[in-house]
């Protein structure tokens, strides 16, 4: 009870603390959208960029070039190369954030103030002017090769991506990791690199999102100063959606491991259906925390599990709700049968509401903790907006988690549990 007190007391005092003044937004002359809110508790800004891009829009023959190119975006401009870069962003008290996803991509700086026109001077020209020098791009050419073939060392990973593929089939983008695929990071050009950046990175759909201790007016001149000249080119592969068999059962042997493996997918709903924000919050009880009901009876009551919980990925395609275990195998018929179990038990009975109250009063603690900064709170309206609900489902959606019943989840439960899973199994030989 004293950890909901607490999480209740939490969720009452972020509210009120990171609001912040409206937020304002405005279309720059390319098209693109800039969001704006000034906040003036401290003399701190942050400045975020999202494109429509990421690994998602890439092809077979090209996996892996849309991480590829944005790790090399913050290695030198044609101005500068990227130990003057780093300087340069050291000099203003900078902070860099990037990254790049299956949905989108995004980079950003977070700063004082007082230095926030040169933040988006030197935004721009890493957005706009990236370098692509030859032997910056075989260094992390080799950085990529090396964390491809690390994965092989993680059981998670070697699962993951027997699930992915069969999931979602082999020429979907969701189907391989973020950093691609060996057979193709290999034969990747500096061309190919080129052409990526130009077609991507481009004003179509692009967000630019300014929080902190700026006025709306600073915010507009130097949002089209900087970024309004960001091209509006088209160009680029669309998202490729559906795709895989979605139900199965397949089984590694990997002399590799010790342990056994296990993971049960089903097809799941994209952001916009009325589905998602359920089965987010079916995600914490079930296995989204230490006290999720997988961790608290295969692992704690039953002792079947060295590692288990589930996920539910926030995609703009078709997602997946996976189960997985890491545990002894010997145990792995028995663990199987009780996490059908409990699915089951979802699906025929309604989450108690006092167990349901607190998984909310989790979910809103750790959101609202993770908004206790400028930067993030940018970055969670820009993410909401990328990602096509809106900037202002970032305050909505503490709002409809609170009104879920415990017949909201049964009912999503019953949508997604209903269907045949597919099952992996990594088992030591």
């Amino acid at each position: 009870m004293k950890i909901s007190i607490a999480l209740f007391l939490l969720f009452f005092a972020a509210s009120i603390s990171y609001c912040g003044g409206k937020v304002n937004e405005s279309l720059l002359s390319n098209g693109s959208k800039l969001i704006h809110r000034e906040i003036k508790t401290a003399p701190l800004a942050t400045v975020q960029v999202f494109f429509k891009t990421g690994i998602g829009y890439e092809e077979k023959s090209n996996a892996g070039i849309s991480y590829f190119t944005h790790m090399l975006l913050f290695q030198g401009t044609t101005s500068m190369d990227a130990a003057k870069l780093s300087e340069e962003i050291e000099s203003i008290g900078g902070n860099v954030a990037s990254d790049i996803a299956y949905d989108y991509s995004y980079a950003g700086i977070t700063l004082l103030s007082e230095n926030f026109d040169k933040a988006c001077s030197l935004l721009s020209d890493i957005l706009t002017n990236p370098a692509f020098e030859n032997d910056e791009i075989e260094k992390e050419r080799y950085n990529i090769l090396a964390s491809l073939e690390a994965r092989k060392d993680r059981i998670f990973n070697s699962a993951n991506d027997l699930f992915l593929e069969k999931f979602y089939g082999p020429e979907n983008p969701y189907s391989w990791p973020e950093t691609g695929k060996k057979e193709t990071i290999s034969k990747i050009k500096r061309d190919d690199i080129l052409k990526w950046h130009k077609e991507h990175y481009t004003s179509d759909g692009m967000i630019v999102v300014i929080f902190g201790d700026i006025d709306f007016e600073t915010a507009r001149k130097s949002a089209e100063k900087y970024f309004g000249i960001i091209a509006a080119t088209k160009g680029g592969a669309k998202m490729t959606k559906g795709g895989g068999t979605y139900a199965g059962e397949h089984v590694q042997r990997n002399k590799k491991f010790n342990q056994a493996f296990i993971m049960i997918g089903y097809p799941s709903p994209e952001i916009h259906d009325h589905s998602f924000a359920p089965l987010k919050l079916l995600n914490s009880y079930l296995g989204g925390r230490m006290t999720g009901k997988l961790f608290m009876e295969l692992r704690e009551e039953m002792g079947l599990a060295y590692e288990v919980s589930s996920f539910y990925p926030t995609r703009t395609c078709t997602s997946r709700f996976v189960v997985y275990m890491g545990l002894d195998k010997k145990n792995t018929e028995k663990a199987k049968k009780r996490i059908y179990e409990i699915i089951e038990e979802i699906k025929q009975k309604p989450i108690e509401k006092k167990e349901l109250d607190e998984t909310k009063k989790y979910v809103k603690g750790v959101y609202l903790m993770d908004h206790q900064t400028v930067s993030k709170q940018a970055w969670y309206c820009g993410w909401w907006e990328i990602m096509g609900k809106g900037y202002a489902y970032d305050d909505e959606y503490m709002r409809v988690l609170s009104k879920l019943t415990p017949g909201d989840l049964k009912n999503a439960a019953n949508m997604v549990f209903g269907e045949r899973p597919l099952q992996v199994e990594c088992i030591p030989e």
